[in-house]
This record gives structure tokens, C-alpha cells and sequence, in this order.
């Protein structure tokens, strides 16, 4: 993976999406206090934390019986618990256990399969975040299990953590020559479509659907974002991109220009013009700008973060697969002399001093 174009930088931080669904055995319960949630993140994310977190769905399940199945819960105004429409009381012995996700209307929404319950392969099928970057989603689950000795004053505690990748990309420039200037960024040839299985204690896990063409999220704004020496993002206000976990395989691209093969890329919307003219190198002719790209070969794994940070101060990228010439550098390399100076050529001339000119 050549990285001559673009340095890249991946620090790490936290991320994620959410799901849950069906069964409808029902156990008999003995009458406690109204069960109540107190839901916490793991870590932040873009899309939710605590302070934006509103609803969530809750399975309970009492030994081998679906005590309620997707129940939603809401916050309480004021306050940090979360409570159903229609209370569910604890039992006076038993222990139950949990399983929740949000947000809270991801079941039966774009195909998508919530499936709890009491069936044991608890799993959200299905999954495929939207084509624009602006309509992704955070998706967070959380697992639990007590007893109304322990919870039925305090509330249920119930800590949430994030279960997609969430993509952030940076650029700058040191380039004293030339402006670049980006427009929108596009997250090029991943798997998009996958099922999430629940489990606790770190054994969930992400089947990506075989077969699945690689999908392709973009962004686009109007006002664009002129690169400086401090890195900046690039990702407008639509926010930041959240995707499926998965090992990205990345475009090749000398040996498969066209990306045939649907390797991964990052690619910025860019034009790059003369800081002391405005003559305009990219794209040529008329057009305002044109998609730049680097290969990627990131591990994405559940509850990242992954922060690109594209440095164009040597270079600009090679143009998209999606647009025509794929593949070929954007800019150049440096111009470069080879200087010669050819050596003096005696020309002898006899001039007769007697004769005027």
C-alpha cells in the first residue's frame, strides 16, 4: 500500500450501534416494584452518550421464559432512569436477565431484524447503514442480569457499548505553493451489509452476508474546507461515518485501477488551484472538483474510533475509482531540471579596420 501521497494516523477512541427483537412465551411472575433501568455508556460517541441517549428497547427473560420482549423505556424527565409506559414488576426471588440496544426503532426499520426473546441466537439481521454518512447511526447494546434485592430502588443499571466502527478524517497541508480546498469525503468498497449476534462478556461477534457488493458512504457540502498546516476535519456537519466491523482489504491501485476487485479506500471531493493566482490544476477542465483517494487496510473493529489524518502537503492522491482515469495520480511529482550548459562555439571573425560600415 503505497502512502506517498497521504501520511496516515490512526488513534482510537470509542463508537457504535445497536439492536434486539422477538418471542412472546410469557412466564408468571410474582408482583415487586416497577422494574427501572439507569443506562450508562461505556465510552462517548458521536451519536450517543448520556446526555442524548432518550429511549431504549429491554428484553427480560426469567430462566427459560420471556418475561417482556422489546419493551420500550424512556427517560424520565430530570433524571438518569429510564421506565416503560406500563410498569413490569420485579419478582420477589427469581433473578432476571437483560438485554437491550438502541436505538430504540432500529427493528423492522430499512429490513432490518431485531430477534431476542428466548431464542438463542439472539442477533439483529440485516444491517446496513444508509449511503450517506449524515444518515448513519450509533448502534449500542448492553447485557445484565439481577435481582430485585439488589435493584428495585437504585434501578437496574445498564451499561451500554458502542458495536459499530466510526471513521473520522482529518487533512492539512504544508504546501506553500498550492490551495486544496475538500468538498466531501467517501469511505470506498466496504462490506455493508452483516448480522450482529448478541452475547455477554465479549462473545458477540459480526457475520458480514457473503456475496454482498462492497458499499461506498459518502458526504458533500457546499462550503468547503481550505487545508492548513493544523489538521482539521473534513467530514461537514453530517458527522462522522459508523460502519461494520471488518479487516479492510485495500485497493490496488497499480495492478487494478478500476478497483474491480472492490478494495477500501478513503477519497476527499478536492480542488487544488495556485495560492498566488488561482490557476486551477484539479480537476481540469471545467469542473469545480473531483474525488481524490488512498487505499485503506484498517482492522476496524467494534467501539473505535479510527481518525485519518491525510496530509497533502507532498502530494494530492490518485483520482477515484469512480471517476474516469482512475488510478492516475492527481498531481504529479515535484518539477524537476536536468541542466546543461552547452560549451562556448568559436565563431572567428577578420574584420579590415581600413573599411567603414
Amino acid at each position: 500500500m503505497k502512502l506517498n501521497v497521504f501520511k496516515l494516523m490512526l488513534p482510537m477512541a470509542a463508537v457504535a450501534m445497536l439492536a434486539s427483537c422477538t418471542s412472546e412465551e410469557q412466564a408468571e411472575v410474582p408482583e415487586g416494584r416497577a422494574i427501572d433501568f439507569r443506562p450508562a455508556m461505556a465510552t462517548r460517541s458521536l451519536a450517543f452518550d448520556n446526555s442524548n441517549l432518550k429511549e431504549i428497547r429491554v428484553t427480560a427473560l426469567l430462566g427459560s421464559g420471556v418475561y417482556f420482549d422489546q419493551e420500550s423505556y424512556a427517560e424520565r424527565p430530570g433524571s438518569t432512569v429510564f421506565s416503560s409506559q406500563n410498569d413490569y414488576f420485579w419478582p420477589a426471588l427469581d433473578a432476571l436477565e437483560f438485554w437491550a440496544y438502541a436505538p430504540a426503532d432500529l427493528n423492522g426499520k430499512n429490513g432490518v431484524s431485531v430477534v431476542l426473546g428466548s431464542d438463542p441466537s439472539k442477533r439483529i439481521e440485516n444491517f446496513v447503514p444508509a449511503s450517506d454518512i449524515a444518515s448513519h447511526q450509533d448502534l449500542i447494546v448492553a447485557h445484565a442480569e439481577g435481582t430485585r434485592d439488589e435493584y428495585e430502588t437504585t434501578g437496574m443499571p445498564l451499561d451500554f457499548e458502542h458495536k459499530l466502527a466510526q471513521i473520522e478524517v482529518l487533512a492539512k497541508s504544508d504546501n506553500e505553493i498550492y490551495d486544496f480546498e475538500i468538498a466531501g469525503v467517501r469511505v470506498g468498497s466496504v462490506a455493508g451489509e452483516g448480522t450482529y449476534y448478541f452475547g455477554a462478556d465479549g462473545t458477540d461477534k459480526w457475520t458480514l452476508a457473503t456475496g454482498a457488493a462492497p458499499h461506498t458512504y459518502e458526504t458533500d457540502y457546499t462550503e468547503t474546507v481550505t487545508l492548513t498546516s493544523e489538521p482539521q476535519s473534513v467530514m461537514g456537519d453530517g458527522g462522522n461515518a459508523m460502519v461494520i466491523p471488518q479487516q479492510l482489504t485495500a485497493w490496488d491501485v497499480d495492478g487494478d485501477k478500476s478497483n474491480t476487485k472492490g478494495g477500501a479506500y478513503l477519497s476527499v471531493k478536492l480542488t487544488v488551484t495556485k495560492k498566488d493566482n488561482g490557476l486551477q490544476l484539479f480537476p481540469s477542465e471545467n469542473s469545480t472538483s473531483a474525488w481524490a483517494a488512498i487505499p485503506i487496510d484498517t482492522p476496524l473493529e467494534a467501539g473505535k474510533k479510527y481518525i485519518y489524518t491525510l496530509d497533502f502537503t507532498h502530494g494530492g492522491g490518485h483520482i477515484d475509482p469512480n471517476d474516469p482515469d482512475p488510478g492516475e495520480p492527481v498531481l504529479g511529482g515535484p518539477i524537476k531540471f536536468n541542466v546543461n550548459v552547452k560549451d562556448w562555439v568559436e565563431s572567428s571573425i577578420d574584420e579590415d579596420m581600413t573599411t567603414s560600415k
